[in-house]
């Protein structure tokens, strides 16, 4: 126990990531940074690089992975809508349709690819 009249010294409960990653951005860089790299080059019009799309495999299985995300969501939407009160259920009609149009539109470009 602390003598009286000492007070404890004050804790704090820090979060890892956190605190790692407030680490890595006080780091001092080891070379000055050029002006095209730095924070608000773009903003500048300095650099503008040019976006590369993703692979015709990579797209592929990005359209392969989405698929079976909107079928669970439609499903619970499903599930949700006979139980859910008069005035939502309109909307969520909307949204069981909207993600069939998106399914279908996902089969398509998959049947195209």
């Amino acid at each position: 126990m602390a003598a009286p009249g000492r007070r404890r010294p004050r804790t704090a409960v820090v979060n890892p990531r956190q605190a790692r990653r407030f680490a890595e951005g006080s780091v001092a860089w080891p070379r000055p940074i050029p002006r095209c790299c730095r924070p608000g080059a773009l903003r500048r019009g300095r650099s503008r690089p040019e976006p590369s799309g993703p692979t015709p495999r990579a797209s592929e299985r990005l359209l392969g992975r989405r698929r079976p995300q909107l079928v669970q969501m439609r499903v619970s939407e499903q599930h949700r809508l006979p139980t859910a009160p008069g005035r939502f259920r309109k909307g969520i009609q909307h949204h069981i349709d909207y993600l069939d149009r998106q399914i279908k539109g996902l089969e398509d470009d998959l049947a195209a690819a």
